[in-house]
């Protein structure tokens, strides 16, 4: 396994490679970063094991939904604590 721990300005990112294309990812940065959806190409990731969303502030949570989109169908399982109220739901 390798881990790394990806600079998405603010907020947290870190990428864990698991062998055979496949990776752990803990949240995704803020909206608008590429920075996760690069190292997953550069490391050639094609299924993510888990999506862990560590809690729903922007800054953790806004680059998932590019995950969510370039993944669909390869995300075997999504964890995340409902900390807060979600902007703009009804949750």
């Amino acid at each position: 396994m390798e881990v790394y721990f990806l600079d998405v300005g603010q907020g947290t990112c870190n990428l864990l490679l698991l062998g055979g294309q496949q990776a752990v990812v803990i949240d995704g940065g803020g909206r608008g970063s590429r920075t996760l959806l690069q190292a997953l190409e550069r490391f050639r990731v094609s299924h993510i094991v888990r999506l862990i969303v560590s809690h729903n502030d922007a800054d953790h949570t806004g680059g998932t939904a590019s995950i969510l989109s370039q993944y669909p169908g390869k995300i075997d399982e999504i964890w995340f604590l409902q900390d807060s109220k979600l902007f703009g739901t009804a949750l």
